[in-house]
């Protein structure tokens, strides 16, 4: 009688696990669809390149300047193109850390399977596969943490 107890929390154990699986593959494509469209942004590089020129530019022309009045308006245009690179830069901070929470989270989610694979194939009942099915859990409770931090973060 413990035993069928024992293959019924692991039945469900396993089912849990699995049901994590279709979110964490929901999340992975979100955030490879993020990527993918950053990095096809075409405007969004275009600014970057025109944004490096027109500080330069205005840096030039405010050095240069001699009205005070006309200094003042160079400065105001200057200081928006540098809050406009400083979100373009954190943009792209944003993009690298996606990248890199990507590859954690498909790290983490391999790991899952793997461990999932040899408890299937293990006899229910015996200590190492209870330890493994315990380290499933906790992988688990991680990559939902993990995942539910990124979707704050994104948000």
């Amino acid at each position: 009688m413990a035993a069928k107890s024992e293959v019924g929390v692991h039945s469900y154990r396993l089912n849990k696990v699995m049901q994590s699986f279709d979110a964490w593959e929901a999340y992975v494509y979100r955030l490879v669809d993020r990527l993918l469209e950053f990095e096809g942004n075409k405007m969004m590089r275009h600014e970057q390149v025109i944004l490096s020129k027109k500080i330069r530019n205005g840096r030039y022309r405010l050095a240069r300047e001699k009205d005070p009045r006309l200094q003042k308006e160079i400065q105001e245009t200057l200081d928006s193109y540098l809050r406009q690179q400083a979100q373009l830069d954190n943009l792209r901070f944003l993009m690298e850390k996606t990248r890199l929470d990507l590859e954690e989270v498909v790290s983490g989610i391999g790991a899952v399977y793997s461990q999932l694979q040899a408890l299937v194939a293990m006899d229910v009942r015996s200590r190492r596969t209870q330890r493994l099915a315990h380290g499933i859990e906790e992988e688990q409770s991680e990559l939902d943490d993990l995942l539910a931090a990124f979707e704050e973060l994104y948000q």
